[in-house]
This record gives C-alpha cells, structure tokens and sequence, in this order.
C-alpha cells in the first residue's frame, strides 16, 4: 500500500461524512502463492507480517467495512484447492488477518449498487459492461492502471446508470508489483465515494 494511502483515504471519508466504507478488494498481495515466477530473496514470512502490520493501520482508522474479495487475496485458498485441502480445514479471511468487523464477501449491493473486486470483464470498459449486464450501477477494481466513469442512458428502461473503477491505493515500488515495473502505465492511484447514487471519482494527489 502507497505510504500515503491511509491519510488519503482518512481525508475523503472525513470530507464527504461517509457512512459506510467499502473495500475493493487486493487487501494482500499474497505473492508467496503466486503462480508466477517468484523472486528467490522474497520471504514469506516477511511478506506475512508487513500485511498483518499495514491490515492493522487500516482497521485503526476503519475498525467496520465490507471487503469484496479480490483475486491476490484468494491466491492462498486456490493453492490450497489443488493440493487436494477441503475447504473446512481452511481459516476465513476475517481470522486470517485479524478483522473481526470485517465483512468479507465476493460483491455486495448496497442502495442498489453492486461492489465487486473483478466484474469478470476485464480492462477499461470492464464497469461498462458489467453495468450493462447487471442493469444496475456498478463499482469496480481490480485493473489497477485506470479508474475511470462509464455512463449508460438506457432508452428502453428510460434510465442512466453507470460503471465505475476506483483505481487503487497500491505501493509500485513493492517487490510484489516487480511484474508491472516493464509495463508503460503506471498505477492509478485513487479512490471513489458515492453519494445519493452519485459516483465521485477522486485521484491522490
């Protein structure tokens, strides 16, 4: 997470009086159970213990919020799938990292809005068509290098809805993020709030 993600996101909920507070998902990296070529001098218990550290900076200024599970944070379950490990064996995410107010779910629809980390159509119009698909506003992550707002007039239902990525709060420097280091675009670094069903998009400057 970018050093100054938390004082960021401390600033636009204080500003906009949020009333809930919702996590897109990528809580941890969990690049120890990456499928992809790993460094050598990476630790996973180092790896560990700095995301129990910065889960608990977060839960300090959000002790409540709802967390939609995002792909890097199910890499560890999915490891455990194919090694054969039934799910009862497994601890939920709330024990794994200490968040007992944390609600962690794979979408959540709130005021008629659905949350969701991967709208399962994925790059810049991904929100576009998940919105078109759902018939209902949508909020998104997971490609982390736009954030953007996609609005759709239906004629036929005489409405406006809309699909939206929020961009992300990740730290490029990380050793977890060495796979992006080649690629031309950088990170988007920014966070969303919606009010009355009104979509605000706001980058960290």
């Amino acid at each position: 997470m970018h050093k100054n993600a938390i004082s960021f996101l401390c600033r636009q909920r204080d500003k906009h009086k949020t009333e809930e507070v919702m996590n897109i998902g990528d809580v941890t990296d969990s690049y120890f159970a990456t499928r992809f070529q790993k460094d050598p001098m990476a630790s996973t218990p180092w790896e560990i213990d700095a995301a129990l550290k910065q889960i608990n900076k977060l839960q300090q200024e959000f002790p409540v919020q709802k967390v939609c599970i995002g792909n890097h944070d199910e890499r560890v379950a999915k490891r455990c799938v194919e090694a054969g490990v039934p799910a009862q064996f497994l601890k939920n995410y709330a024990a794994v990292w200490d968040t007992p107010e944390w609600e962690w779910g794979i979408k959540f629809i709130i005021d008629g809005v659905l949350y969701i980390h991967n709208p399962g159509a994925g790059g810049v119009t991904g929100p576009r068509r998940a919105a078109l698909e759902e018939g209902r506003c949508v909020v998104s992550g997971h490609f982390h290098k736009h954030a953007g707002l996609h609005l759709i007039r239906q004629r036929t239902k005489r409405k406006q809805i809309w699909g939206m990525n929020v961009g992300t709060v990740i730290n490029e420097q990380s050793y977890a993020f060495a796979y992006g280091k080649e690629e031309r675009l950088g990170s988007v670094l920014s966070c969303a709030v919606v009010i009355d069903g009104d979509p605000i998009l706001i980058p960290m400057v």
